[in-house]
């Protein structure tokens, strides 16, 4: 395994250890739908606004985890890095791509680079308010969270300008999961770079997101693709 010069740790309890049932979902989808952490506003891949909406001008790629006491008692997520490109075209099963950013966490602003939202039902995100995300900062970022795994984890880059309003975007992460830890990736598009929330589907619409992905022996690289 190549050294990783920066390395995102979410530790959503104080010492993770990988769990038995914790795995990828099976062929099912009634098990992969098992696992699927509860009240989540997505339980699948969705695909909302493939371009950029009118009047728009950014987009910001994201990252959603949670601790699963479904899937385990622990949960540890590192991530390697999160990456945004510009979709150029697709032929024959192909997608062509030109990346925008990529950022390997080596700095990080608990207040304005990611939240704690509530975990609560009957849905995520239905209001803006949310907690900083406790960070210790060196080679690379430490979170933990021993009192908050009924937390949303939620986080994302700097806005990016996005001058391309007939093609969409695709968001990849390199990550390392265990235990009950869930994740999965997205994007936001924003009608400026420093627009506020403003109520559901007011200054930012999402792009959509990737399926959820769940406990593994290996890195994983995860995906979404708007269009």
């Amino acid at each position: 395994m190549r050294t990783l010069t920066a390395l995102l740790i979410i530790l959503l309890s104080c010492t993770p250890q990988p769990s038995s049932n914790s795995k990828q979902p099976n062929s099912t989808i009634k098990s992969y739908l098992d696992s699927v952490p509860d009240c989540c506003p997505n339980p699948t891949a969705i695909i909302d606004n493939p371009t950029l909406p009118t009047n728009f001008t950014t987009v910001v790629p994201w990252i959603v985890s949670v601790h699963n006491p479904k899937l385990g008692s622990e949960s540890c997520i590192q991530i390697d890095y999160l990456r945004l490109f510009v979709i150029d075209s697709t032929r024959n099963n192909n997608i062509y791509t030109t990346q925008l950013t990529s950022t390997n966490f080596t700095t990080w602003n608990p207040s304005t680079d990611g939240g704690l939202y509530s975990k609560a039902c009957p849905m995520w995100f239905q209001i803006d308010s949310h907690a900083p995300m406790p960070a210790l900062a060196s080679k690379s970022i430490l979170f933990y969270c021993p009192s908050d795994v009924d937390s949303v984890w939620h986080f994302w880059t700097s806005r990016t300008l996005f001058p391309y309003p007939n093609k969409g975007v695709y968001v990849e992460a390199r990550v390392l999961l265990s235990g009950g830890a869930c994740l999965q990736v997205g994007a936001d598009w924003w009608i400026t770079y420093d627009a506020q929330w403003n109520g559901l589907n007011v200054n930012n619409r999402d792009a959509g997101c990737s399926r959820w992905y769940f406990a593994d022996t290996a890195w994983q690289t995860i995906s979404f693709l708007s269009k």
